[in-house]
């Protein structure tokens, strides 16, 4: 994507992660959000599936592609793997829950 798309609506779960690991400049006492998982060293790098499965364990395994592709989304805009589409942070609010609910 172009880097004003990409800034603006990031899709693949890395590039969000990342996006969001970014502290903001009003946030001196917030948590950073942290991407679960170890880096794999590009040896270990897994063949096969979404690179990304291991760090995002709380998202369903069907959500991921055995042999990631692209999709472009948009014109000019891809992601690898249809994980993105369900792909959400844990700390946020799960739609539709009640201010009792966990998430």
């Amino acid at each position: 994507a172009d880097v004003y798309t990409l800034f603006q609506k990031p899709l693949h779960p890395y590039t969000r992660s990342l996006l969001n690991s970014i502290p903001a400049e009003d946030s001196v006492h917030d948590k950073l959000h942290v991407i679960q998982g170890i880096v794999p060293s590009l040896q270990n790098l897994p063949r096969e599936g979404c690179r990304f499965k291991a760090r995002i364990p709380w998202i369903s395994e069907d959500a991921h592609e055995e042999n990631p592709e692209l999709h472009e989304i948009t014109p000019g805009h891809f992601v690898r793997c249809t994980c993105y589409q369900q792909f959400y942070f844990p700390e946020e609010k799960v739609e539709g829950e009640s201010s009792h609910g966990t998430s």
